[in-house]
């Protein structure tokens, strides 16, 4: 037993209604008898509420609702589910990663849940780093980087800023804009009320490392002295394992799988 959750355009104002119908799902296919006779819905959410363990995929017209205009979901618990069902169909295979991506940078800069954001700048992250063809991974990267920046000077101080500045520097996949992390690391680009901590600088001077950039070493060395900690000398043994050095790699290899 589950409900499936209806949502149709309003008839005498602006917005949607929402209404939940029940249903028995026993077989590979089944009737909703409490649907029938009713106007088409914009969108269909099965498992409405969540009290079903199952996992849910999207029907062609409410993904094409959910693309334009997922926020008017009002519900968050119902935005959550949803968002979780487009990942989903990712995995499965049943909607394209780009695709995906794009629906997530329309919508997601007017949602102000944390933890929501948090679960979905991760899978944005996943999209690109396992899911996106490698001749285009560049590019989704370059574009979900330059939304991020877009999105950085407007967002409040906090946890939202914190979340899309480590969105920034880990989707900074070209020299380009990894250099422009670096200038942002360096004050010479400022986001009001934004402080690059140590974590991001970190990430900063690896990728500084990983792709050869000029000043990568002074860099690497800079944020040792900055953070001697024992976090400090992890990150700087990850950075000269960064080196993109075919020797440099097979120390690391022997030094952390070898003998003794």
């Amino acid at each position: 037993y589950l409900e499936i959750g209806l949502w149709h355009e309003a008839e005498r104002s602006d917005g949607l209604t929402m209404e939940t119908l029940p249903a028995e799902i026993d077989s590979a296919e089944a009737e909703v008898n409490a649907a029938s006779g009713r106007r088409a819905p914009l969108f269909v959410l099965p498992n409405h509420g969540d009290h079903a363990y199952t996992k849910i995929a999207l029907d062609n017209v409410s993904l094409a609702f959910a693309r334009e205009r997922l926020p008017e979901i009002a519900d968050p618990l119902s935005r959550q589910i949803s968002w979780r069902a487009l990942w989903d169909m990712v995995r499965d295979q049943q909607l394209s990663s780009l695709d995906y991506l794009e629906i997530v940078s329309r919508h997601l800069s007017v949602e102000h849940d944390v933890a929501l954001v948090e679960t979905l700048l991760a899978t944005a992250q996943g999209a690109i780093a396992r899911y996106v063809p490698n001749r285009q991974k560049s590019a989704a990267a370059h574009a979900f980087f330059k939304r991020a920046w877009k999105l950085l000077p407007g967002l409040p101080v906090g946890d939202l800023q914190i979340l899309w500045a480590r969105t920034l520097i880990q989707n900074a996949l070209t020299p380009e804009d990894i250099k422009h992390t670096g200038r942002l690391a360096d004050g010479e680009l400022e986001v009001s009320g934004l402080a690059i901590d140590q974590e991001m600088r970190w990430e900063i001077a690896a990728r500084y490392t990983a792709y050869g950039l000029e000043g990568a070493e002074d860099r690497a060395a800079a944020e040792s002295v900055r953070d001697p900690s024992d976090r400090g000398q992890r990150a700087l043994l990850r950075i000269e394992t960064s080196t993109p050095d075919l020797t440099v790699k097979a120390a690391a290899w022997e030094r952390l799988l070898g003998e003794g």
